[in-house]
């Protein structure tokens, strides 16, 4: 009888044996190999020395054996770590101060499961939680069969320190509404920390707001406690027009059948627009004007402003009488062409505008608005008297438009800007 491998063989603990057998032959009967009969075990979980004993038999009785020694053996190294994950040499775990601390390294084998590990204070002693300090603490762990662990020596800096950043108090709303042209100044803000006291925590401010402009401002608070931990907040300041601006204007005595601008004498006042800026917004909401035949009208003003402020419906007397009741400084029909009648604003516009008129006769005008290549883009008409027309160059490309308007045989042209 022969054995299949060798008579001394190793195997690592938990792994599996695996057999080779062995072969007998016989002068008489032959191939025994089949006859063979193995006695005794092999635990691979548990190290040791196994005997494994071959024994055979021929037909006529005489018998034949050998034996092989098997040996279970421990060669693995087992690890350290540190919530299931191997810990690495010279690592820096953070802690925050104040805190519980429990140690979390263990030490795992393979094939033996749990085993003790060594944990050897550094410089600063045991982890202290009270006191901001760099606790290094040095590992070791041997498994049952001597091995030592991969990370044997190795070492895990436990830095206690304060890793939660201040909080900051606006003391206002995310966003305050802020009247334009009235003084601005900032409120303070509050801060807290769940360490330090407040004179540890240094806060800085960016961001201007200007009172005196409208618009969107903003203020950005940095707290940074003297851990390094830092947190931002910002307060917006909206900086608006809230006050509705006021026509100011007077009576018209004007002659019979002599024509006027509506728009004369007419100004607006305003805590934030200047009446450059007003004026080309107000409008003729009606009127009931008849230059030809004396009586008592009137015309109605309103203005909203670029915030959206509304003015009050300002109501103008005009009175038309004979002369020598009337006066025409400022009506004469000599002095009032055609260009006095009118007035195209905004201008510059972003596409819409408006044609306000004052005509003495009831004929009605024309209004063609052209590219600079001549071609006609938009056309209206403008009813005789007085009153106002829009129109819309919005979806017209940004340039210059000239825009003619025709009434009683006269013409004239202005440039239009539309900007976008």
């Amino acid at each position: 009888m022969t054995l299949l491998g060798k008579d001394t063989v190793s195997v690592e603990q938990c792994e599996v044996y695996q057999e080779q057998g062995a072969v007998a032959n016989d002068n008489m009967d032959g191939n025994l190999s089949s006859d063979i009969a193995i006695t005794g075990t092999v635990n691979s979980s548990v190290v040791g020395n196994y005997t494994l004993t071959y024994t055979v038999s021929d037909a006529q009785g005489n018998s034949s054996n050998t034996s092989r020694v098997v040996k279970v053996v421990d060669t693995k190294k087992p690890g350290i770590f540190s919530y299931g994950k191997r810990i690495k040499n010279n690592d820096e775990v953070q802690i925050q101060i104040g805190t519980l601390f429990v140690d979390p390294v263990n030490g795992f084998d393979t094939c033996n499961g749990s085993i003790s590990v060594n944990k050897i204070p550094g410089y600063n002693g045991m982890v202290n939680t009270l006191v901001r300090a760099t606790y290094p603490v040095t590992y070791y762990a041997v498994d049952p069969h001597g091995n030592k662990a991969v990370e044997d020596g190795f070492t895990i800096n436990y830095r206690v320190d304060d890793y939660i950043a201040p909080e900051i108090a606006l003391n206002t709303p995310d966003t305050v509404i802020h009247d334009v042209n009235s003084p601005y100044s900032t409120q303070s803000v509050t801060v807290f920390d769940n360490y330090y006291v407040t004179n540890k925590i240094s806060v800085e401010k960016t961001g201007k707001v200007n009172p005196f402009v409208i618009g969107l401002y903003s203020e950005s608070f940095k707290a940074t406690d003297e851990s390094g931990n830092a947190t931002t907040k910002v307060r917006y300041i909206k900086v608006v027009d809230r006050v509705a601006p006021s026509i100011i204007t007077s009576a018209v005595n004007v002659c019979v059948g002599t024509p006027f601008w509506a728009f004369s004498e007419v100004s607006v006042e305003d805590n934030y627009y200047s009446n450059d800026e007003l004026l080309p917004l107000v409008k003729v909401l009606d009127h009931n004007v008849n230059i030809y035949v004396p009586g008592i009208y009137h015309i109605n003003y309103q203005v909203i402003d670029p915030s959206g402020n509304k003015s009050q419906v300002v109501l103008r007397p005009v009175f038309v009488q004979f002369p020598p009741n009337c006066s025409n400084s400022f009506l004469a029909n000599e002095e009032l062409t055609l260009d006095k009648k009118v007035m195209v604003h905004p201008n510059p516009t972003e596409g819409k505008f408006q044609v306000s008129y004052s005509f003495q006769n009831n004929e009605t005008a024309k209004v063609v608005v052209m590219d600079m290549m001549s071609k006609v883009v938009r056309e209206g008409n403008l009813q005789g008297g007085i009153g106002a027309e829009y129109f819309d160059l919005s979806n017209m490309a940004a340039g210059t438009y000239l825009v003619r308007i025709s009434n009683n045989k006269e013409s004239i042209t202005e440039k239009l800007i539309v900007t976008k």
